[in-house]
């Protein structure tokens, strides 16, 4: 065996080593270029996905709107029963409470119809003003 450094065994065993890192090298960047494509890939679907659901939110968003404005009436003739019954209930307890009323008295144990604690201090209140 010569130590040689010119010796044509240790040169062709140089070139074969950095022949196959550069291989490997090229198949990593390959690897990566391919990687890349697939993500590109992705981000385009995801996005074009996003401008989708962002279509839909707005046109939900208006349909919300008119079925709101639609509701309006109906939430104001709520509100407007809720009152008169309200009123009716009122009269009923105060008959009830006087004694002036014995049929207002059974109607009002036989339903179990009483006031709300908070209702009688908001009563007060505006009693106060």
């Amino acid at each position: 065996m010569s130590i040689d450094p010119n010796s044509s065994s240790r040169g062709s065993g140089t070139n074969l080593a950095i022949t196959l890192l550069a291989l490997a090298v090229a198949l990593f960047f390959a690897a990566q270029i391919n990687a890349t494509g697939n993500q590109k890939k992705v981000v385009t679907w995801q996005m074009s996905n996003g401008d989708k659901q962002i279509e839909n939110i707005k046109a939900n968003e208006g349909q919300m709107k008119d079925v709101i404005k639609q509701q309006e009436g109906v939430v104001t003739q709520v509100v407007a029963l809720q009152a008169e019954y309200q009123k009716i209930f009122e009269e009923l307890l105060s008959l009830a409470e006087d004694d002036k009323d014995a049929d207002a008295q059974a109607i009002v144990k036989h339903f179990g119809i009483a006031r709300n604690k908070g209702a009688d201090k908001d009563k007060e209140k505006e009693k106060d003003k």
